[in-house]
Parts: C-alpha cells; structure tokens; sequence
C-alpha cells in the first residue's frame, strides 16, 4: 500500500517497535518519507501535532467530541447535555472570530467565559449597522447592578455593560444570545454545572498529552 501511493493508517496499540521501524523503511524505500507521521505520547518530541476539534464539516462537531467523553449515565446525562451546548457556543463564537478551536482555548473559556464573551460582542458590536458609536456611548452608560438579574450581578463590568447595551438598543445575534445566556447562571452555580467539563480539559491539557 506505501509503494502503491495510498493512504496508510497503522494503529498499533500494544507498540511494536518493529512495526514502526518496517513502516518507516518502507516509506523511505518509496521515496514517501516526507509524508510519514507519528503520533506517539511517549515521544512527543518526535511526534505530530493533532488537534482533534480543529477540522470539522459541522461545527457542532466540537461539542459532541468533547461531551462524548462525559459519563451520561443517570443524573449525568442532564449535565452532559450543558456542557454540550456549552461547548457549542464557545466553539461558534471562536469560529466566528476567525480562532480554530483547540483544547487549550476550551479550556481557558470554560474557566472563565467572560473574555470570549467580550471578544464576541466587540466583533459583532463593530460589524453591526445599528450599533454606530457604541464605545462612546457604552462609557456614558449607567448601570445599577442591583436591578440586574442575579447571575450578572456576579459578573465584571465590562461583560455587563456589553451586554446590557444590546438589551437595551435590542439588538439580536444568535452566538451572543447564547453566550448572555450564560451569564444568567449565578457564578456558582455555573461552576458546578461545568464541573464535569473542567477536568477532562486540565487531562487533556496537562503534560505531554498538552504538547501533542
């Protein structure tokens, strides 16, 4: 299959050395050697790079690879379906910035929403017609927290006055609806609904396995 030209997969679980070794040779037997990889977590300064939720055809791809991974069994399978829809959105407003999703900025975000929140809005905010001068008038903006629901009352200024300025000028974007809609939930509660999420993100972004 190398010297033919094709397309050649080896998932070697157990590590036959040999294995690797013959594929290697054969290769370069073929003159293909510049289109051999490997991906090893042993020896990741040798190894590809993958980014496992950067290609898609669907961008809600991202969200079912990752909410896969979470148990779904009784009373998980509810959390499961948040962190889905959690993931979807920030991988929706990445996209939409022009940023590839990785497992490094899903895990940064599902920290702490907030940056990505502001960096959507901003973005949309500068493309929208209906928004003409909105940082001048966003500084003269009043807001008294205390009127605000709960979940924003726990929130940084800036995420708040973005988002209180399209509620009040009603301007309407799918991505960021959805991205206000998480500052509803009272921060800790939020936290305890991403808890599931937040340490499959630090496995898959720890150590050797971060560097691949």
């Amino acid at each position: 299959d190398i010297r033919r030209g094709e397309v050649v997969i080896v998932f070697d679980p157990k590590g036959d050395i040999d294995l690797l070794r013959r594929v290697y040779a054969e290769c370069q037997r073929a003159g293909r050697l510049d289109a051999f990889f490997m991906f090893h977590l042993g020896h990741p300064h040798i190894s590809a790079r993958y980014n496992p939720v950067g290609s898609f055809s669907r961008i809600t791809e991202v969200a079912t690879r990752i909410a896969g991974q979470l148990p779904s069994e009784g009373q998980s399978a509810a959390f499961k379906e948040f962190v889905w829809r959690f993931v979807n959105v920030m991988a929706r407003a990445l996209v939409a910035l022009g940023r590839k999703p990785d497992y490094r900025e899903i895990n940064r975000y599902a920290s702490d929403i907030e940056p990505l929140l502001i960096d959507y809005f901003e973005h949309w905010f500068d493309s929208e017609p209906s928004a003409v001068g909105w940082r001048d008038e966003l500084q003269s903006m009043a807001i008294d927290k205390k009127s605000l629901d709960k979940g924003l009352q726990s929130r940084g200024v800036r995420a708040v006055s973005l988002v209180e300025y399209a509620r009040r000028r009603k301007l309407y974007d799918p991505i960021a609806h959805a991205l206000a809609s998480t500052l509803n939930y009272e921060k800790s509660h939020f936290d305890k609904l991403v808890a599931s999420l937040l340490p499959l993100m630090e496995k898959l972004t720890t150590g050797r396995v971060a560097a691949l």
